[in-house]
């Protein structure tokens, strides 16, 4: 994991780990380790400090509460039978006919949360194979087998549909609006998508130029 910084160019290693998560007020790093140290960890925005919080099996995409108390995350809870038709995607329902898929078995994720210091663990409402999660003012939004959903750090809530497309993946909530960008699979590539919270107003941001067709992928605000 490093920092970089735009104004200086300067390029500072921070740790080892994936899925770096910076905190609302931009003091503290979430990420995760794998292998005999899997879970989640917290460390100072220089590296200083660092420490896991809490032991989970596989985390992945740590995404913190607006306001900064709570770590949300994805982590393996099971496993699921699917439909793997290419380009990281696995479906639970047999693919359309004309689409090629190996039925195969894989790790079936979830969504939890903990505080900052590892206590108040709690499972978050979401369909299987629940990742990527993005914390916003108005719910959690995040990627499942059956394309993109929001659901809500409350007992008893239900997952809503965002976009009910396999090809919708990693979203991420506009701080203080209502945009959700995405990437989409088109074809052989990815483009960068952007939608409203209820599923309207559903346009590309990324276009490939005529005759080249880079991936665009894992879109930030």
């Amino acid at each position: 994991i490093y920092r970089y910084d735009l104004e200086t160019g300067g390029l500072q290693q921070i740790s080892s780990g994936a899925d770096p998560a910076i905190s609302p007020d931009g003091q503290t790093l979430a990420f995760v380790r794998g292998g005999g140290e899997a879970g989640v960890y917290l460390a100072g925005s220089d590296g200083s400090n660092e420490r896991r919080i809490f032991g989970a099996n596989t985390p992945s995409a740590p995404a913190w509460s607006p306001d900064g108390q709570f770590i949300a995350f994805s982590y393996v809870n099971g496993t699921y039978d699917c439909y793997d038709v290419g380009f990281g995607i696995c479906l639970t329902e047999p693919p359309p006919p004309g689409i090629e898929a190996t039925q195969v078995t894989r790790q079936r994720r979830g969504l939890a949360r903990v505080d900052v210091n590892g206590g108040n663990f709690a499972d978050i409402a979401s369909l299987e194979n629940a990742i990527a999660p993005d914390w916003h003012a108005w719910g959690i939004v995040y990627q499942s087998a059956a394309g993109l959903q929001i659901t809500q750090d409350t007992p008893g809530v239900t997952t809503r549909p965002l976009l009910n497309e396999y090809r919708f993946q990693d979203p991420n909530w506009q701080p203080g609006g209502g945009r959700i960008i995405f990437q989409s699979q088109e074809g052989s590539h990815w483009e960068i998508f952007g939608v409203n919270a209820d599923g309207s107003a559903l346009a590309a941001l990324t276009r490939p130029p005529v005759g080249f067709q880079p991936h665009n992928v894992t879109p930030a605000w």
